[in-house]
Order: C-alpha cells, then sequence, then structure tokens
C-alpha cells in the first residue's frame, strides 16, 4: 500500500497548492465512492470486504490506466501512472486470491466507464491530480480494511 501511495504521489507531477484547486473543477463521476465510516467497516464480512476492495481497485485501475495513456499520447512522462497501475494489477490478484481461498465468488469487473479524451496537457494533468487525491483515500482505506479483516479473522501479525 506504502508503495503505491508513494507511486500515485507523482501522478500529480510539480506544481503549485495553489492550482490544485483550479485544475479541479472537472470531476470524474465514474471514480467510485469510498466509505470510510466504522460502523460501516464494522458491518463487513470478509467476503463482502474483499469483493469491495477487488472493485474498488479494479475501478481505480482503469482511471490509472487511461491517465497513462493520456500522458503518452501528449508526450508527458507516465512512468507514475506506470507503476501505480502495475501495483493495483498485484493488488488485484491478491485479493482476487484471497476471495478464492475463502471459497467466495470473484466479482466480475464493471463496466469500463465512459472517459473524456485528454487533448492536452492541462487537461491530463488535471485529471492526474484527481485520481492522485483519490489514491490518498483509497490506500489508507484499503489498509485499513486488510487491518480490519486480519483483526476480525485472528489472522496472526507479520
Amino acid at each position: 500500500m506504502d508503495a503505491m501511495r508513494k507511486t500515485s504521489d507523482q501522478l500529480r507531477h510539480p506544481m503549485q497548492n495553489e492550482l490544485v484547486e483550479v485544475l479541479l473543477e472537472a470531476r470524474l463521476q465514474s471514480i467510485p465512492v469510498i466509505s470510510t465510516t466504522a460502523a460501516h467497516f464494522d458491518s463487513l464480512k470478509a467476503n463482502e470486504c474483499l469483493s469491495e476492495l477487488y472493485l474498488h481497485t479494479l475501478a481505480l485501475k482503469v482511471h490509472v490506466d487511461w491517465i497513462e495513456e493520456a500522458t503518452e499520447n501528449v508526450s508527458l512522462p507516465s512512468e507514475a501512472a506506470r507503476d501505480t497501475s502495475v501495483h493495483l494489477l498485484w493488488l488485484a490478484n491478491l485479493v482476487s486470491t484471497s476471495l478464492a481461498q475463502i471459497n467466495a465468488a470473484v466479482p466480475p469487473s464493471p463496466p469500463p466507464p465512459l472517459l473524456p479524451v485528454l487533448s492536452s496537457p492541462f487537461d491530463v494533468i488535471r485529471y492526474s491530480v484527481e485520481i492522485s487525491r483519490y489514491m490518498e483515500v483509497f490506500c489508507p482505506w484499503a489498509k485499513r480494511l486488510l487491518h480490519h479483516l486480519r483483526r476480525t479473522a485472528s489472522c496472526p501479525q507479520r
């Protein structure tokens, strides 16, 4: 999780904090909403927890892959997006394996969202910032979710 968060921080590209709010005028409606309340965590069973994490990871990977392609199309550096995508794929595979181990069905991949065509570096940076901010919520949420699972399953700590 920490490595994924570090690489996703690089999606922002170097910029001033004052510009971030201006850049975020356009919002991606296709990024799933994450519920971070304690009540939500307490109500989840292991298979629901893992299924939710799996679906959020796949949805986020689609967005990161989209940004990676867009950065390449406008000749911006795309290494951070590529690294983040690799980490998300790794996480999705781990969660899928975990679901199989508890004999739970792996949810089907959601249909790909309709994402805007990004034709300028400005648009790419704007959406990169939004995805990076989402990653700032996703990574701690996923870590908290996994800790919750370990605690409820009484798994030994490493």
